[in-house]
């Protein structure tokens, strides 16, 4: 990541009620926003060393981003917390009455002491918050304000983390493993590497907004039948002949969207592991390109970035408990079985039952708070990938962006276009109940 070098000038934190007077500058907020985000950044690059599965990142991004909302809200008097209308977050620590805070400080140490709690390298984590803190010495806050916002951001990271226990993740971590089941229908492990299945458990998470990880439980998979005509048939055959004719745009995207931590190629007798950002990574990184198009404040850029958090989150688990509930086959099994021993999917398939869609649940959850956020069509240039060497793409609307990351799950030959059409309906109802139940504006 390159390091932001900021000249700041002197920004004491404002009171609860700003004035027109000492509202800070778009210079200023400019700066701020900044700042956010290379926090932000530092978290994404610990979690895509530490090559976390897609849904252990979005369970470390849900509980910072809310440690950073529940820090920084404070600064804009008409911005709610999420405590009760999250219905287990405890009650957060409050500021002291009349005493001076510099709220993204706040917010900030709020991030990276719950961060902290969720990476496995936390020195490169440690070290990369150093970089961040460094910046906020040309602020020149004062002392005794600067040692307040410190200790009112650990004091809401400690209740944030302490919430977390309690999601049952750690009683995930000792369940009994997946054992596969018989039947031409059911999920076997999949080529190159035929990895055990990827948290099978994951569907018994505590949700963060949802009643129940199975409360927008879509229409099941196809049922398998390799009568020609049948309908499982010919989805089966979508895939196969879409993949052996990729047009040049359609490899694009399979490439542009494929967001696999922790691929392996091989060469010859060597293989290389090749580490990327994860789908949780790339909405996020999304989401600061929105926030830094449309200008937002500190306060709005902590809460996009929470909710979408959220919804992502939300997203994994309910698509997780889906998959494990159906259990469907890949393409790749039936396909080498049954038409070409030999074909090979554009992207790798991952190690996890094939219905729904996950990249299409979570992409359209994140999509529909965002166009919560900023609208309909909002036109972005997305750059993820330009460092892993893959050109960026412009999109009219998030929804269109979360459509077109469903549709290149067929493209890599992963999917069915049945797991991704419903997936898209799941990750709609998870943002949706986002949106629904949580208000962050009084």
């Amino acid at each position: 990541m390159k390091t932001f070098v900021f000249f700041l000038l002197v920004l004491l934190a404002p009171p609860p009620q700003a004035t027109a007077q000492n509202r800070p500058t778009k210079a200023k907020l400019n700066q701020q926003r900044l700042l956010m985000h290379q926090s932000v950044h530092a978290l994404t690059e610990t979690i895509v060393h530490d090559i976390f599965s897609p849904p252990v990142a979005s369970r470390a991004y849900a509980y910072a981003m809310v440690a950073l909302y529940e820090g920084i809200h404070h600064e804009d008097p008409t911005y709610r917390s999420l405590v009760g209308q999250i219905k287990t977050l405890p009650q957060m620590p409050q500021p002291q009455a009349n005493q001076t805070y510099n709220w993204l400080l706040v917010g900030t140490h709020a991030f990276f002491e719950t961060a902290g709690k969720f990476v496995f390298t936390t020195s490169m984590l440690a070290e990369k918050r150093q970089t961040v803190m460094a910046n906020y010495t040309t602020l020149k806050i004062p002392d005794d304000v600067a040692e307040r916002s410190k200790q009112l951001g650990k004091e809401i990271a400690a209740a944030v983390v302490a919430w977390s226990k309690t999601d049952n993740y750690a009683q995930t971590r000792s369940m009994r493993r997946y054992d596969v089941k018989k039947g031409e229908d059911k999920w076997q492990p999949t080529p190159p590497n035929y990895v055990a299945a990827l948290e099978p458990n994951w569907g018994k998470i505590r949700p963060f907004v949802m009643d129940s990880s199975a409360q927008f439980r879509v229409a099941p998979p196809l049922q398998l039948d390799m009568t020609p005509g049948s309908t499982y048939h010919a989805a089966l055959m979508q895939v196969y002949n879409t993949t052996i004719k990729l047009t040049t745009e359609q490899k694009w995207i399979a490439d542009f969207w494929d967001d696999n931590p922790s691929s392996i190629q091989y060469h010859g007798h060597l293989a290389i592991a090749i580490k990327k950002i994860s789908p949780p990574a790339h909405w996020i990184g999304i989401t600061e390109m929105a926030t830094n198009t449309q200008k937002s404040t500190p306060v709005q850029t902590a809460a996009a970035y929470c909710l979408v958090a959220l919804a992502l989150a939300d997203g994994f688990i309910a698509s997780w408990e889906q998959k494990y509930h159906d259990e469907f086959v890949r393409p790749i099994t039936i396909i080498r079985k049954h038409i070409s021993p030999e074909w090979e999917p554009r992207i790798q398939t991952p190690p996890f039952p094939e219905h729904t869609s996950g990249h299409s649940v979570i992409s359209m959850a994140a999509a529909s708070v965002l166009t919560h956020f900023f609208g309909k069509n909002f036109r972005f240039t997305d750059r993820s990938e330009e460092s892993y060497g893959i050109k960026p793409r412009t999109f009219r609307s998030f929804e269109e962006a979360a459509t077109e990351a469903g549709i290149s799950r067929l493209y890599g030959g992963i999917h069915y276009l049945h797991a991704i059409t419903e997936g898209k309906k799941q990750g709609e109802l998870v943002g949706k109940n986002i949106i629904a139940r949580l208000s962050l504006r009084k």
